[in-house]
């Protein structure tokens, strides 16, 4: 599967995406893919130490990179 930017996605990956409900973007990672489908699990709060799980299509991702996914964790964005 691709993502928004034609890019592969394989479990463990990082990626942006919106959360359900809301207008803003989330870090997540995706856990396993359905035949269509990518369950990405995220938190829903920062503070929270419990993850849930989101089914996405894979065009709605980006995938990025490992760098940029610690500066947003060292932001505390993640």
């Amino acid at each position: 599967m691709k993502d928004f930017a034609g890019q592969p996605l394989a479990v463990g990956d990082y990626v942006a995406f919106m959360r359900p409900h809301y207008r803003e973007l989330c870090l997540g990672k995706i856990t396993s893919f359905t035949s269509k489908k990518v369950h990405v699990a995220f938190r829903r709060y920062a503070t929270s130490t419990d993850f849930d799980d989101f089914l996405s299509d894979p065009f709605n991702l980006v995938r990025l990179e490992p760098s940029d996914v610690l500066v947003l964790m060292l932001k505390g964005n993640g």
